[in-house]
């Protein structure tokens, strides 16, 4: 009886490792990707439309160009200003791309003008044939 608890322990143990090593081997295959931020001045004339369309409520979409690739995360109509958005991660992983965006709000709504604004980012990259995937 002893000897079946100690094969069972054995083989738990065993497979505990192994997810431990899979988890590992997971997060190692992310590979960052180089961008830039890019300013409303600075977009294509197509994807100035396609944000333009899409701004009054919260959005997602990649867009390819030439030798670009333009990844943008839109938040909705806001209403004030002073929102400040933050890139998170932009990786290469599990043959798709990942991009993370973080939202945060002015630090004090009342001094902010009452003002709707759209707050939204561009990501501009290499062009890559991948799906983006927001997080």
């Amino acid at each position: 009886m002893s000897r079946i608890v100690i094969i069972v322990m054995a083989i738990i143990s065993a497979l505990g490792m192994a997810g431990c090593g899979l988890y590992q081997l997971k997060t190692e295959e992310e590979q960052p990707l180089e961008y830039t931020v890019v300013s409303e001045d600075n977009l294509p004339e197509m994807l100035k439309t396609m944000i333009e369309e899409r701004k009054q409520t919260p959005f997602q979409l990649s867009y390819l160009e030439e030798d670009s690739l333009y990844m943008v995360q839109g938040y909705g109509e806001k209403e004030t200003g002073g929102y400040d958005i933050t890139v998170g991660k932009c990786v290469l992983a599990e043959e798709s791309i990942h991009v993370e965006c973080n939202l945060t709000g002015p630090v004090d709504p009342k001094k902010e003008e009452a003002v709707k604004s759209y707050p939204y980012i561009v990501l501009k990259t290499e062009r890559r044939e991948e799906p983006v995937i927001f997080d």
